[in-house]
Protein backbone atom coordinates (compact mmCIF):
# COMPACT_ATOMS: atom_id res chain seq x y z
CA UNK A 1 0.00 0.00 0.00
CA UNK A 2 1.42 3.76 -0.59
CA UNK A 3 1.93 6.32 1.69
CA UNK A 4 0.57 9.28 2.43
CA UNK A 5 2.20 12.89 3.98
CA UNK A 6 0.66 15.28 6.23
CA UNK A 7 2.06 18.73 5.47
CA UNK A 8 4.83 19.86 7.69
CA UNK A 9 3.73 22.18 11.32
CA UNK A 10 5.92 24.62 12.67
CA UNK A 11 5.43 24.79 16.59
CA UNK A 12 7.06 27.47 18.84
CA UNK A 13 7.38 26.26 22.22
CA UNK A 14 9.35 27.81 25.39
CA UNK A 15 13.44 27.54 24.50
CA UNK A 16 13.03 27.26 20.44
CA UNK A 17 11.29 26.17 17.72
CA UNK A 18 10.59 22.80 17.12
CA UNK A 19 9.75 21.72 13.01
CA UNK A 20 7.53 18.54 12.64
CA UNK A 21 8.87 17.49 9.11
CA UNK A 22 7.00 15.55 6.87
CA UNK A 23 7.58 12.06 7.02
CA UNK A 24 5.70 8.90 5.66
CA UNK A 25 2.58 7.57 7.77
CA UNK A 26 -0.36 5.90 6.50
CA UNK A 27 -3.99 7.42 6.69
CA UNK A 28 -5.32 5.67 9.75
CA UNK A 29 -7.86 3.21 9.34
CA UNK A 30 -7.19 2.31 5.56
CA UNK A 31 -4.28 2.52 3.15
CA UNK A 32 -5.76 3.96 -0.33
CA UNK A 33 -7.15 7.40 0.25
CA UNK A 34 -9.52 6.47 -2.49
CA UNK A 35 -11.00 3.78 -0.76
CA UNK A 36 -12.50 6.07 2.47
CA UNK A 37 -13.13 9.71 2.45
CA UNK A 38 -11.53 11.12 5.49
CA UNK A 39 -14.92 12.54 7.83
CA UNK A 40 -15.14 14.36 10.68
CA UNK A 41 -18.22 14.47 12.90
CA UNK A 42 -20.02 17.61 12.92
CA UNK A 43 -21.71 19.50 15.69
CA UNK A 44 -24.72 22.21 15.44
CA UNK A 45 -23.90 23.84 18.77
CA UNK A 46 -27.53 23.18 19.82
CA UNK A 47 -28.17 22.07 23.37
CA UNK A 48 -30.88 19.56 23.29
CA UNK A 49 -32.36 17.11 25.44
CA UNK A 50 -30.24 14.62 27.06
CA UNK A 51 -31.85 11.48 24.77
CA UNK A 52 -31.67 13.54 21.75
CA UNK A 53 -28.74 15.11 22.79
CA UNK A 54 -25.92 15.37 20.04
CA UNK A 55 -22.48 13.85 21.28
CA UNK A 56 -20.77 10.91 20.59
CA UNK A 57 -21.50 8.20 23.69
CA UNK A 58 -18.76 5.31 23.96
CA UNK A 59 -20.26 2.72 26.56
CA UNK A 60 -18.63 1.94 29.88
CA UNK A 61 -15.79 -0.15 29.67
CA UNK A 62 -13.48 -0.82 33.01
CA UNK A 63 -10.31 -0.17 30.51
CA UNK A 64 -11.61 3.11 29.66
CA UNK A 65 -11.96 3.76 33.72
CA UNK A 66 -8.34 6.20 34.58
CA UNK A 67 -8.50 6.27 38.40
CA UNK A 68 -6.12 8.06 40.82
CA UNK A 69 -2.83 7.39 39.96
CA UNK A 70 -3.75 5.74 36.47
CA UNK A 71 -1.96 7.27 33.35
CA UNK A 72 -4.12 8.66 30.67
CA UNK A 73 -4.22 11.49 27.29
CA UNK A 74 -7.32 12.42 26.10
CA UNK A 75 -6.96 13.97 22.54
CA UNK A 76 -8.27 15.06 19.45
CA UNK A 77 -8.85 17.82 16.52
CA UNK A 78 -11.06 20.10 16.51
CA UNK A 79 -13.01 23.40 14.09
CA UNK A 80 -14.56 25.45 15.93
CA UNK A 81 -17.19 27.38 14.22
CA UNK A 82 -18.11 29.75 17.29
CA UNK A 83 -16.49 31.14 20.42
CA UNK A 84 -18.31 29.79 23.37
CA UNK A 85 -17.12 26.96 25.84
CA UNK A 86 -18.03 23.85 24.98
CA UNK A 87 -17.39 20.03 26.14
CA UNK A 88 -15.37 18.46 24.41
CA UNK A 89 -15.13 15.12 26.58
CA UNK A 90 -16.90 14.02 29.94
CA UNK A 91 -16.94 11.01 31.54
CA UNK A 92 -20.87 11.29 32.77
CA UNK A 93 -21.99 13.22 36.24
CA UNK A 94 -24.12 10.66 37.74
CA UNK A 95 -24.14 9.35 41.74
CA UNK A 96 -22.74 11.28 44.47
CA UNK A 97 -19.70 12.20 44.38
CA UNK A 98 -19.96 12.60 40.93
CA UNK A 99 -15.79 11.28 39.79
CA UNK A 100 -16.68 13.01 36.58
CA UNK A 101 -13.88 14.25 34.19
CA UNK A 102 -14.75 17.18 31.94
CA UNK A 103 -12.44 18.84 29.41
CA UNK A 104 -13.50 21.97 28.16
CA UNK A 105 -12.36 24.48 25.44
CA UNK A 106 -12.91 27.86 24.49
CA UNK A 107 -10.99 29.87 21.77
CA UNK A 108 -9.32 31.63 24.60
CA UNK A 109 -8.66 29.14 27.41
CA UNK A 110 -8.46 25.50 28.15
CA UNK A 111 -9.71 23.64 30.94
CA UNK A 112 -9.53 20.07 32.61
CA UNK A 113 -11.78 19.09 35.78
CA UNK A 114 -12.24 15.83 37.97
CA UNK A 115 -13.70 15.19 41.09
CA UNK A 116 -12.52 11.96 43.29
CA UNK A 117 -14.49 11.32 46.48
CA UNK A 118 -15.91 14.67 46.75
CA UNK A 119 -12.55 16.98 46.53
CA UNK A 120 -12.54 18.65 43.07
CA UNK A 121 -9.84 19.91 41.37
CA UNK A 122 -9.16 21.73 38.21
CA UNK A 123 -6.80 23.29 35.96
CA UNK A 124 -7.01 26.60 33.67
CA UNK A 125 -5.08 27.80 30.89
CA UNK A 126 -5.50 30.97 29.34
CA UNK A 127 -3.70 30.48 25.81
CA UNK A 128 -2.89 34.96 25.81
CA UNK A 129 -0.73 34.02 28.64
CA UNK A 130 1.47 31.33 26.25
CA UNK A 131 1.37 33.95 23.22
CA UNK A 132 -1.01 31.65 21.23
CA UNK A 133 -3.61 34.27 21.05
CA UNK A 134 -7.56 33.33 21.04
CA UNK A 135 -7.81 30.42 18.66
CA UNK A 136 -9.49 30.91 15.18
CA UNK A 137 -12.72 30.00 14.62
CA UNK A 138 -12.74 27.99 11.42
CA UNK A 139 -9.85 26.28 11.62
CA UNK A 140 -8.42 23.08 12.88
CA UNK A 141 -6.67 22.56 16.09
CA UNK A 142 -5.15 19.95 18.25
CA UNK A 143 -6.60 19.97 21.71
CA UNK A 144 -4.60 17.10 24.12
CA UNK A 145 -4.73 16.61 28.13
CA UNK A 146 -2.21 14.41 29.33
CA UNK A 147 -1.66 13.28 32.99
CA UNK A 148 0.81 11.24 33.83
CA UNK A 149 -0.07 9.91 37.46
CA UNK A 150 1.67 13.08 38.74
CA UNK A 151 1.43 15.80 36.35
CA UNK A 152 -1.25 17.20 34.38
CA UNK A 153 -0.51 18.81 31.45
CA UNK A 154 -3.12 20.62 28.81
CA UNK A 155 -2.04 21.46 25.23
CA UNK A 156 -2.93 23.61 21.88
CA UNK A 157 -1.61 22.69 18.74
CA UNK A 158 1.39 21.35 20.74
CA UNK A 159 1.85 24.17 22.86
CA UNK A 160 2.19 23.33 26.83
CA UNK A 161 -0.44 25.74 27.64
CA UNK A 162 -0.69 24.62 31.94
CA UNK A 163 0.58 22.17 33.84
CA UNK A 164 0.28 21.44 37.60
CA UNK A 165 0.75 18.77 40.05
CA UNK A 166 -2.52 18.17 41.37
CA UNK A 167 -3.18 17.56 45.22
CA UNK A 168 -6.08 15.18 45.21
CA UNK A 169 -4.57 12.25 43.74
CA UNK A 170 -6.09 11.94 40.15
CA UNK A 171 -9.79 11.46 39.29
CA UNK A 172 -12.27 9.47 41.06
CA UNK A 173 -13.68 5.80 39.73
CA UNK A 174 -16.67 6.89 37.58
CA UNK A 175 -18.35 3.46 38.02
CA UNK A 176 -20.27 2.30 34.96
CA UNK A 177 -20.72 5.75 33.53
CA UNK A 178 -20.34 6.08 29.63
CA UNK A 179 -17.91 8.46 27.94
CA UNK A 180 -19.30 11.24 25.61
CA UNK A 181 -17.80 13.27 23.04
CA UNK A 182 -18.75 16.99 22.43
CA UNK A 183 -21.33 17.48 24.75
CA UNK A 184 -22.21 17.32 28.52
CA UNK A 185 -25.42 15.43 28.89
CA UNK A 186 -26.96 17.95 25.61
CA UNK A 187 -25.46 20.83 27.33
CA UNK A 188 -22.28 23.23 26.16
CA UNK A 189 -22.14 21.74 23.10
CA UNK A 190 -19.45 21.98 20.50
CA UNK A 191 -20.56 24.09 17.87
CA UNK A 192 -17.88 23.20 14.79
CA UNK A 193 -16.14 19.48 14.49
CA UNK A 194 -14.32 16.67 15.39
CA UNK A 195 -12.29 14.30 14.20
CA UNK A 196 -9.28 11.90 15.37
CA UNK A 197 -10.95 11.25 18.55
CA UNK A 198 -8.36 9.43 20.76
CA UNK A 199 -8.01 7.95 24.58
CA UNK A 200 -4.64 6.66 25.66
CA UNK A 201 -4.15 4.93 28.89
CA UNK A 202 -0.72 6.33 29.23
CA UNK A 203 0.68 10.31 29.17
CA UNK A 204 2.03 11.26 26.63
CA UNK A 205 4.44 13.90 26.46
CA UNK A 206 5.05 16.85 24.86
CA UNK A 207 7.28 15.77 21.84
CA UNK A 208 4.56 12.40 21.55
CA UNK A 209 1.75 14.68 21.16
CA UNK A 210 3.39 16.75 18.02
CA UNK A 211 4.47 13.62 16.38
CA UNK A 212 1.14 12.44 16.70
CA UNK A 213 -0.43 15.87 15.58
CA UNK A 214 1.77 15.92 12.87
CA UNK A 215 1.21 12.15 11.64
CA UNK A 216 -1.95 10.71 13.62
CA UNK A 217 -1.83 7.17 15.35
CA UNK A 218 -2.57 4.06 13.17
CA UNK A 219 -4.12 2.78 15.46
CA UNK A 220 -2.05 -0.38 17.54
CA UNK A 221 0.28 2.11 19.02
CA UNK A 222 0.95 0.96 23.00
CA UNK A 223 -1.26 2.40 24.83
CA UNK A 224 -3.89 4.20 22.64
CA UNK A 225 -6.86 2.55 23.76
CA UNK A 226 -9.86 3.94 21.57
CA UNK A 227 -9.37 5.73 18.48
CA UNK A 228 -12.45 7.26 16.20
CA UNK A 229 -11.59 8.72 13.24
CA UNK A 230 -15.65 8.59 11.94
CA UNK A 231 -14.62 7.17 8.65
CA UNK A 232 -16.45 3.76 9.07
CA UNK A 233 -19.04 2.82 6.46
CA UNK A 234 -22.17 3.11 9.10
CA UNK A 235 -22.82 6.70 9.96
CA UNK A 236 -24.52 6.07 13.49
CA UNK A 237 -21.52 4.47 14.61
CA UNK A 238 -17.82 5.72 15.38
CA UNK A 239 -15.68 2.41 15.09
CA UNK A 240 -13.00 2.04 17.21
CA UNK A 241 -10.16 1.73 14.69
CA UNK A 242 -7.65 0.33 17.73
CA UNK A 243 -9.28 -3.10 17.86
CA UNK A 244 -10.55 -2.55 21.14
CA UNK A 245 -13.90 -2.84 20.72
CA UNK A 246 -14.74 0.79 21.88
CA UNK A 247 -17.43 1.60 18.99
CA UNK A 248 -19.16 4.26 19.79
CA UNK A 249 -22.88 5.51 18.81
CA UNK A 250 -22.77 9.05 17.08
CA UNK A 251 -25.96 9.71 18.09
CA UNK A 252 -27.59 11.55 15.21
CA UNK A 253 -25.05 13.23 14.35
CA UNK A 254 -24.21 14.01 10.53
CA UNK A 255 -20.96 13.24 9.06
CA UNK A 256 -19.05 16.11 6.73
CA UNK A 257 -15.85 15.39 4.62
CA UNK A 258 -12.95 16.47 7.05
CA UNK A 259 -10.80 19.82 5.87
CA UNK A 260 -8.26 18.56 8.30
CA UNK A 261 -5.10 17.67 6.12
CA UNK A 262 -4.51 13.86 5.88
CA UNK A 263 -1.19 12.46 5.97
CA UNK A 264 -0.94 13.26 1.62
Amino acid sequence: PGLFFRASTVITVVGGTIVNDITPCPIPGTTDPEEEENQALDFPGIDVPFSESGVMEVPYDAALDRTGDDSFTITADVLLEDEDWFNLFHTGQDGDPENNITFRLSPSEINLFWENAGVNYELNGALASQQLGPLATGQWHHIAASWDGSTLALFVNGLEIATDSPSNGGPGETADRSFYWGSKHGENSLHGQLDNAQFWTVGLNQSDIIDYMGCPPVGNEPGLEGYWTFDGPDADIALDITGNGHDGSTLGRSRVISTLPDCS
